[in-house]
């Protein structure tokens, strides 16, 4: 193609300097011959090069359909055949080749661990029934769907309940740490089911929770499995932009024998804040069974999402259907101007191309056609028609006697074209209508009926939520006591199950625990990388934690205290981390009251929770998320914030780094993450001026520039064309060159808002001027016919007209753009906390808590209900030990400890102490 380009590009140059010599000889006749046969040439080498490509492609295609699977090449056959002194045995090799093989297969155990449980009174006979597993899912973080590469990621909790006679006797409420009965081998007491998750290209995090004791009496446990991964999904984008996606999760058990899974519950939870163009509709469970289909040890649970398509219609088709309905406004100029129209033509084309490139990162690779595909493919026709009628007007206009028919027909030309455009528009918003309905109703319909029931549970009388095993169905004694109200249990609805209302994960008895306080604080190094579009920031931060034990009282001061376990902690929001360096053992800081510190130091990429409605004048927070672990601690605890330390050095390029830190704290039942957290970080404001300057004022001045065009009398449409054809593809470069660096969300940000405005007046002016050109040129086409070039007459009431819109649109963009930068210059100067406005309370750190001295505990750095509760404690000591509900318990708990802690002290001198005030209850 490039070849034929230069060839007609040279050909033409050479041509015209022969023409310029007037070399005796070189008529103009001639000229025009020789240029007219390299033409025919040039044409006939194109239609040979295109047949002989498309007949390589059809040998080629045919080899590779008339060659097996797994047999070799004929010219490795060929050079095998002749090595005949030096034998190859390939065979063996091309057949382990052959075999097929799935990235996802499932690997078979080297041996499967059989689990076997004691009876209380006789071993267990071979038909026994296996143990059921009620399993629920909690889903708190869906995003990042990529369909390109067929990955989307997902963080969620799984809740277990089953029986075991291991723990039968042991008290309710009793925790096991699930890394001491991993130590314990097998055999040795509990098992706990191992979940698997297939599909999961990276496994971010999977971590157990301690196994507690709900009935000693039946041994009912339960377990909570936190997972984050990235996993792979199959996606049909037959519909794409109006398609909906099922996003799947295949939990099944690994490795253990003995177990059925019960599907108790499934909760998507609200994820309008991580699913960036995508809506949830539905959630759905089912259980399943393995590769063989002979029980239920899988479980699926499946999302449907639906894709806001209302971002491809505003800012992609809108901008296709525009552009290629200005091809119409050329109908205007004379038909011997088929140069003018050709060329402008061409800048259209021009404009849609580099358009589509802008967005061609947004649009799916698929090798069928799309809806989507469809509309850019119609407006490519539609060019190609108006085009060939443009060429045909062209050749017919220069015979002059067929002026008055070659008008006639292009008049005749406009009204086909532009209604069969109007048409086609109109059919296809109802075939989008219809498409985005019928997906969605078929993605519901798969949701209910397409795996919504097991094919095969040959081991259970039915599909059935049950809470009790059927292992105590064969118990007698006690124990049958409770099988007996089965049917209670089992003809609940599964929404009646959740884990939340279970005591022993966000609660404990309050009557034989204490609470225990973990001092946090943060040292903030290195901030770097952070990307809107990821969602993601580098983070190099150290942890210290400081806690008071009792088994370190007595112990010299300063000692390493290697037998002190250290309250574990994980970062929640990571992506990835690594522990670059922690304290070898706790060191006890006062042997008095027992009081010890740990340091960790962290290097992590982390996920933050984006909010970019101001942008460019908003606010993000930086934020660290910590939880803490279980891990069979004994104790209620809470995380007491401290202070928050940032380098003085620490910078970014586009942010402002604001001088307070905020922090957050929450107890394991207001965390999503059902665990102890405390959230800091540095608020960060968007530097605004370079966007402002470069992109903003830039595009406004450019839309400004649209005004230029009523200086042109409205007759000289060719002229205005010149004018806004050069000026639209700015306007979409410099708006694309800011949506680059934003995530797709399903709102509008401020420099959306101004940049449709700034388009929204483009088109307001170019309609206009269409319109007044259509106008000015129907007494022309209505009237009689002359031969020549039809000059069109000055009217001057429609340049009046033209005069008072130009003035009204004036005032209208002037008081708009005044509103408009009001409104930016109170969003620049919110708070960072009000700009941020973030679902989770917020607290900013007091600068002055270094100047402060006093003994009493401060409890703002208690989560609000603690701190709350804490401080009624406080002011009535008298009531104290009356009846009081869990959380004033705990805020109890919690002040005894801060009293005996005093000013908890930390690792470094310039400890910083926190603010007192505390929330009102």
């Amino acid at each position: 193609s490039l070849a034929l380009l230069f060839a007609i590009g040279i050909c033409a140059a050479l041509g015209d300097a022969a023409g310029q010599t007037e070399l005796p000889g070189l008529s103009h006749e001639v000229l025009a011959r020789v240029d007219q046969g390299l033409g025919c040439f040039l044409f006939v080498a194109w239609v040979m090069a295109n047949t002989r490509v498309i007949r390589n492609v059809r040998r080629t295609l045919r080899e590779s359909a008339s060659q097996e699977p797994g047999s070799l090449p004929g010219s490795l056959k060929e050079m095998l055949a002749a090595q005949n002194d030096t034998p190859i045995e390939v065979g063996r090799e091309a057949n382990i080749l052959r075999r097929p093989s799935s990235p996802f297969a499932r690997q078979e155990a080297a041996a499967g661990r059989l689990v076997v449980r004691r009876s209380m009174t006789t071993q267990n006979s071979p038909d026994e029934s296996p143990c059921s597993v009620n399993l629920g899912v909690k889903v708190w973080l869906v995003s990042d769907i990529d369909v390109g590469n067929a990955t989307f990621e997902c963080k969620f909790h799984v809740f277990m309940e089953w029986m075991d006679e291991a723990a039968v006797g042991m008290e309710k409420n009793a925790r096991v740490s699930y890394k001491q009965l991993q130590s314990a081998g097998k055999g040795s007491g509990i098992v706990v089911p191992k979940i698997g998750l297939k599909h999961a290209i990276t496994m971010l995090l999977e971590e157990y929770s301690d196994v507690i004791v709900l009935d000693g009496e039946t041994g009912k446990l339960t377990c909570r499995v936190q997972y984050h991964a990235r996993l792979y999904n199959e996606f049909q984008l037959n519909s794409f932009p109006f398609d909906c996606q099922r996003l799947m999760l295949h939990l099944h058990l690994v490795d253990t024998k003995g177990f059925n899974i019960l599907p108790s519950f499934c909760d998507p939870g609200d994820q309008k804040a991580h699913l960036d163009g995508w809506r949830l509709q539905q959630a759905s469970m089912t259980a399943c069974g393995d590769d063989e289909g002979t029980s239920a040890q899988a479980v699926k649970v499946f999302f449907l999402c639906e894709r806001e398509s209302e971002y491809y219609i505003k800012h992609v088709l809108s901008i296709f259907f525009f552009l290629t309905t200005l091809m119409f406004s050329f109908f205007v100029l004379d038909s011997t101007d088929f140069t003018k129209r050709l060329v402008d033509i061409l800048k259209i084309v021009l404009t849609q191309t580099t358009f589509r490139f802008s967005v061609e990162h947004r649009l799916p690779k698929v090798e069928h056609w799309t809806p989507f595909d469809l509309y850019v493919a119609s407006c490519q026709i539609l060019c190609c028609l108006i085009v060939g009628s443009f060429l045909f007007s062209g050749m017919s206009s220069r015979d002059e006697d067929q002026d008055c028919a070659v008008d006639n027909m292009e008049i005749y030309f406009l009204a086909g074209l532009s209604s069969l455009w109007i048409l086609w528009n109109v059919c296809f918003a109802l075939y989008a209508r219809c498409v985005k309905d019928a997906a969605l109703s078929m993605g519901q319909e798969e949701m209910r009926e397409g795996e919504a029931m097991p094919s095969r549970l040959p081991s259970m009388r039915g599909f059935r939520y049950s809470t009790v095993s059927r292992l105590s169905l064969r118990r007698k004694g006690p124990v049958q006591e409770v099988a007996d109200g089965r049917n209670a249990d089992e003809t609940s609805p599964r929404s009646s199950i959740k884990p939340w209302d279970l005591d022993a994960f966000t609660s404990q008895d309050a009557e034989v625990q204490d609470t225990q306080v973990i001092s946090i604080a943060f040292r903030i190094w290195l901030v770097r990388n952070v990307d809107l579009v990821k969602a993601t920031f580098e983070c190099k931060f150290r942890i210290f934690l400081e806690w008071l034990d009792e088994k370190a009282v007595g112990l010299p001061k300063g000692k390493k205290a290697k037998e002190l376990p250290v309250p574990s902690i994980c970062i929640t929001n990571a992506v990835q981390s690594e522990v670059i360096d922690k304290s070898s053992a706790p060191e006890v800081v006062n042997p008095e009251t027992g009081h010890c510190a740990a340091q960790v130091l962290y290097r992590a990429t982390l996920r933050m929770d984006q909010q970019v409605r101001l942008f460019p004048f908003d606010c993000q927070w930086l934020a660290l998320t910590v939880s803490l672990k279980e891990e069979g601690c004994e104790k209620n605890r809470s995380f007491l914030f401290q202070y928050c330390e940032v380098d003085e050095g620490l910078s970014l390029d586009e942010w402002f780094i604001c001088p307070d830190p905020a922090f957050s704290s929450m107890t394991k039942n207001d965390a999503p993450s059902i665990q102890d957290t405390v959230m800091c970080g540095v608020l960060i404001r968007r530097c605004a001026r370079y966007y402002v300057a470069n992109i903003m004022l830039m595009l406004g001045l450019i839309s400004s520039v649209t005004f230029a065009v009523y200086t042109v009398d409205v007759t000289f449409f060719w002229e205005r064309a010149e004018v806004f054809l050069g000026i639209f593809p700015l306007i979409v470069i410099f708006k694309m060159s800011a949506q680059g660096k934003l995530p797709r969300v399903g709102y509008s940000t401020k420099f959306d808002r101004y940049a449709t405005a700034c388009q929204g007046l483009f088109l307001t002016i170019v309609g206009g001027c269409m319109a007044f050109s259509f106008v000015s040129s129907i007494p022309s086409w209505i009237g009689p016919c002359r031969s020549g070039p039809v000059e069109v007459e000055q009217n001057p009431l429609l340049t009046d007209i033209e005069h008072y819109c130009c003035f009204g649109l004036l005032l209208l963009w002037l008081a708009w753009n005044a509103r408009f930068s009001y409104s930016a210059w109170r969003a620049q100067q919110l708070e960072p906390v009000d700009a941020l406005q973030s679902s989770v309370p917020i607290k900013l750190q007091d600068p002055d808590r270094a100047n402060r001295n006093g003994a009493d505990p401060d409890l703002d750095g208690l989560a609000p209900s603690l701190s709350a509760c804490a401080q009624r404690e406080k002011i009535s000591q008298t009531r104290r030990r009356s009846s009081r509900s869990l959380l004033g318990s705990m805020g109890a708990h919690a002040l005894e400890s801060l009293e005996k802690l005093g000013k908890v002290r930390s690792l470094k001198s310039n400890h910083i102490s926190h603010t007192p005030s505390a929330p009102s209850a």
